[in-house]
Parts: C-alpha cells; structure tokens; sequence
C-alpha cells in the first residue's frame, strides 16, 4: 500500500487517509477500528470483501466506491 495523503489525528492516527494498493492474491485486509472506510476498485476485474463468516461483497466495478466499516 502506497500512502498518498493523510491528515488528522483520529483513532487510526488520521481523521482522512488517501492511498493505493494493487491486490494480487487473497489474503487479510487491514484493520482500522473505530474508521469508517471506503475502497474504490481503479483498474482490473475487481475483487471480493468477506466479513466475517457470512457477508460477502464482489467489488468488480471500476469507479463505484463501497463503504465499510474499518473493523
């Protein structure tokens, strides 16, 4: 992941945090607790958020932001 700007101090050490990442394989995601997030696929096929046991979302559509909870 590639910070590309941050501002504030906030439960995660930011009130706003802009950055990018190229998603290659499954694997964790990061936690920010306490951060409302949201993540905005930029090139390629998408890929699939899976929270917990049972909530599954396909994030597949390039430009459309989804919005989360960071824990």
């Amino acid at each position: 992941t590639e910070e590309l700007w941050r501002e504030g101090a906030g439960p995660a050490g930011f009130s706003l945090r802009v950055s990018e990442a190229r998603v290659d394989s499954d694997g964790p995601f990061s936690h920010f607790p306490g951060t409302d997030r949201v993540i905005v696929p930029i090139a390629g096929a998408g890929f699939t958020l899976t929270f917990g046991d049972t909530r599954v979302v396909r994030c597949a559509r390039t430009a459309v932001p989804y919005a989360f909870a960071g824990e």
